[in-house]
């Protein structure tokens, strides 16, 4: 179970084309903002 009796999900979004250091953490600091979002791997 998640937070508040909710059930976990966990959702896997492979993202091509991000070479950069930069491009990565780009796109790492965009999901975290989101609701819901508690781990990046």
């Amino acid at each position: 179970m998640g937070l508040f009796g909710t059930k976990a999900e966990t959702i896997v979004i492979n993202v091509k084309g991000m070479s950069s250091n930069h491009c990565k953490m780009s796109a790492e600091t965009a999901l975290k903002k989101l609701n819901g979002v508690f781990k990046l791997c």
